[in-house]
């Protein structure tokens, strides 16, 4: 975790992931809602990433993938890296964003971050 996260925001940023840190908190939103309906592992394939990322168009999700994909044995992304990116370079306010990351990781929606929510959190952010 956090390999994708340098590759994102090093000297300059990747235009592969352009499209990525251009949607919109509402979209985050549908996104991670869709990722949760699915019920899979963080780890997730092509056609899952392609499912949960529906807002992109096909091309941008396919590029937006491979990016976060290399180096991955098993061709499959940590989705929380994904969501980590896409939340911290949103065009929204710093308290809006806070609040969906502490809505992604309350796993148990306890309305408290555990420690282990809060270790994928940081992992992730």
């Amino acid at each position: 975790m956090g390999g994708a996260y340098g590759k994102v925001f090093g000297p300059l940023m990747s235009p592969i992931c352009a499209p990525l840190t251009q949607l919109h908190i509402s979209d985050i939103r549908k996104t991670h809602h869709a990722y949760v309906n699915l019920e899979i592992a963080p780890g997730v394939s092509a056609p899952q990433f392609a499912q949960i990322f529906s807002c992109l168009r096909s091309a941008e999700r396919t590029k937006v993938f491979k990016f976060f994909a290399e180096g991955s044995i098993h061709k499959r992304v940590d989705i929380n890296e994904v969501f980590a990116v896409a939340i911290l370079t949103a065009t929204a306010f710093l308290s809006l964003k806070i609040r969906v990351l502490f809505q992604l990781y309350d796993l148990d929606d306890s309305m408290d971050l555990s420690l282990s929510e809060t270790v994928m959190l940081l992992g992730s952010a």
